[in-house]
């Protein structure tokens, strides 16, 4: 079995020519659009737009009922719409079933919608209620046809509920976090993406409340298909590959096919014995390491093809099950952005793709402006696919893929050549002993740099400029400006997965936009790519590591508030905080003494330590190869009364990282090492280019000197330069594909030293309390002291807008808020090269 990693595009920038002020546009083709993780997606046949995520989708006389995030609608074949309708309760991972009266539908929360038809409308029909926090999954029917079952993922039951009267009848144990059931023999068969429950001697972590096996590297260990008998409730257990998902019953072999999404495998079980008999490889190049992702599955009524929609491929790969030796790919179909279900009706291939074309919807007035989580997903319909050109179409889908650049990057070293900062191939040696990888929080590149006139900045929009970060200012000055880099994530949850996973589960991304199940910061295990974290690939080559606060979660003292943090830190007194590191391996590498996430504790506090510890590394003369540094508090609080302002909290955390900067120059590790210092996510945030490009800097002897490279890179081309200075492989497909940041450096050293700035601000001043506001600015505050700040950002859209609206206000006062630079409205990146759509409008939108 594969064990690499699963990877859906769960960036919700797309590089796209659309601009939609009516979604419902069907179009053949689409033009090439460049997506951030730079792949293409040319899909084929036609496409449908969608307001929403979609994750789900049946056909039913000539219709399809498509399942989004927070709405049901109905397809005409010819594209146009027979009726929509909402979801209060957002959408779960999957879960629709055709009903007598229309369709059943699982929201995110615990609920079961039925709509449909009536008196020529179609509308939601009614609720079924389940118990609270149950997250309902996958459904099937009963013979009876009378009572179906339904996965509940957060409580780890299969349950029948009877049709009629939406009670439930009787419940069935699982194992962890079920997905979809089918009935297979009279028994429930359930797909388990948590995998089995753990026993009492096993290594285990959380899932919600679940305790599953995990291995050192913190990751779900397996992943297993149960077999419950409907009437002794007895369970057979099936191990199969990572993160089962969807499965498929095919009657004529009685084998039952399981797609392994976090494994790229599929899974072909003998449902008489109940084992798995077969593992088939869904990739599109064997040679490739993982990312292929297979998520959704259909087959051609005479059970000959088997269809398996690949979300890291953006293809729909085509397997022949009655080749001679076996199940044998065929071909691939090139989709839209990360295809995650599948249907097959006479000849036509219906394929759901859930992120579409990207954040192009526009779903609020424009006084509101676009958002990051605004997906625009589609169906797409590929007719007489038994007969399709499909070899031209494997060629349209690997060019579109990156096939050759992905295979490329993975070259080893041949002949010995001379170090570089940044080596041609993996092995080939590198300038570079260490990398200190500092994660921040939440800023957009206008939002800091557009003020700096050698960069293709805003100076309009600039909130946090030179006056607050003047360190960050001085590096970008005296090392480089990147003007055209991007955040792939768009909060926390998926943030911090791209910036030391390089990718996102299909579990992460198909929930975390509801934040139902979870709103995961690097605490459930079922999230965690199977290609694991940067610093398992370092340490794969014998490379030392440190963490300083990366998925730590420090307490506070009994009864602590921020005050007595500040308080005790001026007086020079040590606090103890608690810490909770649930890798194990991670927290082996993790500092004791260096608190992460905490808007409580300032960000100077944190260098302090970093600080005491770097000092003896120095007197040793010996420094870990890879140092990962979390410094939090440019997320900030908003404008929470008796929080620091806005602008305090993001002048702490530019003195902390120029103090960094600082202390590393003026030692002897200096000569061989590079600082990479990037945000793990804009949220939201303005910028005249678009809301996701955001800040890095590079700051190292090689660095070169007072220029502005405008190359393209995002988080994994930071992921994908560091592997290559220590001379590990790319770790799965979108590092792969990444650019390399090779354009960043000189083979020509420069040991100056930097010195770190005072920012000339005052970094302990409070946000007003209530009673002193009115107005815009009152209403600002209520909302920032609504913000969850126990874990960074937010799994609402609003609290996302309101939070930057707060920032703008606290430092820009009444003015106007720059609406139309919020979010994904992708304003400036046709003139960064972005939109490839062939100098025609796309999707019959305005070119602009």
């Amino acid at each position: 079995m594969k064990r690499t990693a699963c990877l859906i595009v769960a960036n919700i920038l797309a590089f796209t020519g659309v601009s939609l002020s009516d979604v419902r546009i069907p179009r053949a083709l689409v033009s090439d659009h460049l997506l951030p993780t730079f792949e293409k997606i040319q899909p084929a046949g036609k496409l449908v737009l969608l307001a929403n995520r979609a994750c789900d989708v049946f056909e039913r006389t000539g219709q399809y009922w498509v399942k989004q995030s927070g709405q049901m609608e109905v397809i005409n074949a010819d594209g146009t719409s027979a009726g929509s309708a909402t979801s209060k309760g957002g959408s779960s991972q999957t879960g629709l079933l055709p009903s007598p009266n229309g369709a059943l539908f699982t929201n995110a929360d615990r609920t079961i919608h039925e709509f449909g038809f009536k008196d020529g409308k179609f509308q939601l029909l009614r609720d079924i209620d389940l118990p609270s926090g149950s997250f309902p999954n996958g459904m099937t029917w009963l013979r009876n046809g009378k009572t179906f079952l339904v996965c509940l993922s957060k409580r780890n039951l299969v349950v029948v509920v009877d049709y009629a009267s939406g009670q439930i009848v009787k419940q069935y144990k699982t194992d962890a976090a079920p997905y979809q059931v089918l009935v297979v023999n009279g028994k429930a068969v359930v797909s388990c993406q948590g995998g089995r429950i753990a026993g009492p001697q096993e290594t285990r972590a959380k899932t919600v409340e679940t305790e599953i096996p995990v291995d050192d590297e913190g990751r779900a260990s397996g992943g297993v298909v149960d077999a419950i008998d409907l009437t002794s409730g007895d369970r057979t257990i099936c191990e199969v590959g990572l993160q089962p998902g969807p499965m498929l019953y095919l009657a004529k072999s009685k084998r039952l096919v399981v797609a392994n999404a976090n494994d790229d495998t599929l899974d072909f079980i003998d449902c008489d014995s109940f084992r798995s008999v077969s593992q088939f490889e869904t990739t599109i190049d064997e040679r490739l390491p993982f990312g292929s992702m297979p998520n959704g599955l259909a087959c051609a009524a005479d059970e000959s093809t088997l269809y398996v929609s690949l979300a890291g491929n953006n293809a729909v790969e085509v397997v022949d099950l009655n080749a001679p030796g076996g199940p044998t790919a065929k071909g691939f179909i090139p989709t839209a952005w990360y295809p995650s279900a599948l249907a097959v009706t006479g000849n036509t291939l219906a394929v759901v793709d859930t992120q579409g074309v990207g954040s192009r919807q526009l779903k609020r007035g424009m006084d509101a402006g676009r958002n990051t989580w605004d997906i625009t997903g589609a169906l797409q319909l590929v007719a007489n696919v038994p007969s399709i050109d499909l070899e031209s179409m494997t060629r349209v889908a690997k060019a579109s893929a990156r096939l050759r650049e992905m295979i490329s990057a993975n070259e080893l070293a041949g002949a010995q050549v001379p170090p570089v900062p940044v080596p041609a191939k993996v092995g080939d040696p590198s300038l570079f002993n260490h990398v200190l990888y500092v994660i921040k929080e939440n800023r957009t590149y206008d939002q800091v740099f557009g003020d700096i006139k050698t960069g293709d900045g805003d100076a309009r929009l600039c909130t946090f400029g030179e006056k607050v970060t003047p360190n960050q200012h001085a590096l970008a000055r005296r090392f480089t400006l990147l003007d055209n880099y991007y955040c792939s994530g768009v909060c926390s949850a998926d943030g911090h997965a791209w910036a030391i996973e390089g990718n996102v589960t299909p579990y992460l991304a198909q929930e975390f936009g509801q934040g139902a199940r979870s709103y995961d910061y690097g605490t459930d295990p079922i999230t965690y790519s199977s290609s694991g974290f940067l610093w398992d690939q370092v340490l794969a080559q014998h490379k030392t590591f440190r963490n300083f606060g990366e998925l730590d979660f420090p307490t506070l003292p009994d009864g602590w508030k921020l005050a007595d943090v500040w308080r005790a830190y001026e007086k020079g007194n040590k606090t103890e905080f608690g810490q909770r590191v649930d890798i194990e391996r991670l927290r082996r590498h993790t500092s004791r003494e260096y608190p992460g996430w905490e808007m409580a504790i300032p960000d100077v506090l944190r260098m302090d330590r970093f600080l005491t510890e770097f000092h003896t590394w120095e007197r040793r003369g010996t420094m870990p190869n890879l140092v990962i540094v979390y410094l939090p508090q440019d997320h900030t609080a908003g404008t929470n009364p008796g929080y620091p302002t806005p602008s305090s909290y993001v002048a702490d955390n530019d003195l902390a990282l120029g103090r960094l900067v600082d202390a590393l120059s003026h030692s002897t590790f200096w000569k061989d090492t590079v600082v990479f210092s990037n945000e793990d996510d804009p949220q939201n945030g303005y910028d005249h280019i678009d809301g996701h490009r955001s800040t890095c800097v590079v700051a190292s002897p090689y660095t070169k000197r007072r220029v502005t490279v405008s190359d393209f890179y995002n988080q994994d081309s930071v992921l994908h330069t560091i592997l290559r200075i220590f001379g590990c492989p790319a770790m799965n497909q979108k590092v792969a594909i990444a650019p390399l940041m090779t354009n960043c450096f000189s083979e020509e050293a420069d040991m100056s030293p930097y010195n770190a700035l005072d920012p000339d601000v005052d970094r302990k001043k409070l946000n007003p309390p209530l009673s002193a506001l009115r107005g815009e600015p009152r209403r600002l505050a209520i909302a920032s002291a609504r913000q969850n700040l126990r874990h960074p950002d937010s799994a609402d859209v609003r609290q996302d807008d309101a939070m930057n609206r707060a920032l703008w206000s606290s430092v820009k006062g009444g003015a106007a808020y720059p609406t139309e630079f919020a979010g994904a409205h992708g304003k400036g990146l046709r003139r960064k090269g972005l939109r490839l759509d062939g100098g025609k409008p796309a999707l019959g939108g305005d070119r602009d």
